[in-house]
Formats: C-alpha cells, sequence, structure tokens
C-alpha cells in the first residue's frame, strides 16, 4: 500500500507543478492523475520494473518520458489517508482523515477543505473523476467527488 502511496505523492507533485506551470503559459498542459493501489515501486517501467520484470508497461513509459518522474516522496498506510492527502497537498491529520473510511460510519473529507480539482478549477480547468473516491460516505457531500467538473 505504501507502494501505491508512493506513485500516488509522485503524480500528485506533478501536478501541483503543472499547474503552477500553467498559470505562467498561456497554453495550458493536460494533467493526468493516475492513483493505482497496490503498486509495487519496481512494477512499472519508469522506476525500474516493466519489461525487465517481465510485464512491460510501454503506455506508462511513454507518459513517464513525456512528463516528469519523482523518486522522493512521503506516503500514507492505507487508501483514504493517502487520497486525502493527495488531494489536499496536507497530511491527513489535518483533514481528519487518518483511518479508511467505510461505508456507514459517517465522516468524510471535511467540506470546507481544499482539493486539487478546486485549485485546477480556479486556473480554468475542467476536471474529471472516475474510480474510487474513498474520501467520505456516498449518501453525504461526497456522492460525486466535489469540485469535479464531470
Amino acid at each position: 500500500m505504501k507502494t501505491a502511496s508512493l506513485l500516488c505523492t509522485i503524480l500528485t507533485s506533478a501536478c501541483m507543478t503543472f499547474a503552477g506551470v500553467a498559470h505562467a503559459q498561456t497554453a495550458k498542459p493536460n494533467i493526468l492523475f493516475i492513483v493505482s493501489d497496490d503498486t509495487g515501486y519496481g512494477d512499472l517501467g519508469p522506476y525500474g520494473g516493466g519489461e525487465g520484470r517481465g510485464m512491460p508497461t510501454p503506455n506508462i513509459d511513454r507518459l513517464a518520458s513525456d512528463g516528469m518522474t519523482f523518486f522522493s516522496f512521503y506516503a500514507q498506510p492505507s487508501c483514504t489517508p493517502g487520497r486525502a492527502a493527495m488531494q489536499t497537498g496536507r497530511i491527513p491529520n489535518r483533514s481528519g482523515m487518518t483511518t479508511v473510511a467505510f461505508q456507514g460510519e459517517g465522516g468524510g473529507l471535511p467540506a470546507a477543505e481544499w482539493t486539487l480539482a478546486s485549485i485546477l478549477k480556479q486556473g480554468g480547468y475542467q476536471t474529471y473523476f472516475t474510480g474510487k473516491w474513498h474520501l467520505a460516505k456516498p449518501t453525504t457531500r461526497c456522492l460525486t467527488p466535489r469540485a469535479m467538473t464531470r
């Protein structure tokens, strides 16, 4: 799980770097933020895996060669704290998201919390989310991940 958080932290850093660059340029770069649970550090080509481990990752390799890769980061112990850190840019303790958010237990990412999507929207980006949100119970404020365009 730590390796998945590692990959996510790397991608978050790249997105935030690109977001800062986007304000300085007229043509904004596209930002693709991929989160993958249970992916090991050496599983993907850019990090020494891929073809060398018998499972080529040519598309991910191409994304990495055209973009940025990072090798120093902090990781979280499980999915909810990791997603909270990636979406807010803060340690999970600050948003109260320190344990896995199981369905029916209440809680969730505070409504006042800034997210990566809300910042990008202020910069003129359209945002989209698909997959496992895991930051709130589905019957409350985060049924559709907050600040996403669609």
